[in-house]
């Protein structure tokens, strides 16, 4: 793909992202939730591609569902040091 449409395509992609972000944000109850666990817009997006990167999904909620449950977990413990 050319240089110009290359940006183009991802100048069109950014756009979707954020429509597709700000309609789920009017209609899925979950997908708020995690908005208010994960506030900046790029982090929520960058860790949806990380994990959609590496494991598969039955469905939109399952990812969701996945993300959401992460939030319920104890942190894990700090090494000792000495």
């Amino acid at each position: 793909m050319p240089a110009s449409n290359s940006s183009g395509f991802t100048r069109q992609f950014s756009q979707v992202r954020v429509l597709v972000h700000t309609v789920l944000g009017w209609v899925d109850d979950k997908f708020q939730l995690l908005r208010q666990k994960l506030p900046f817009r790029k982090r929520l997006f960058d860790d949806i591609k990380t994990l959609t990167s590496y494991l598969c999904f039955d469905s939109w909620e399952a990812l969701i569902d996945f993300m959401l449950e992460s939030f319920k977990k104890p942190p894990p413990p700090k090494p000792e040091t000495g």
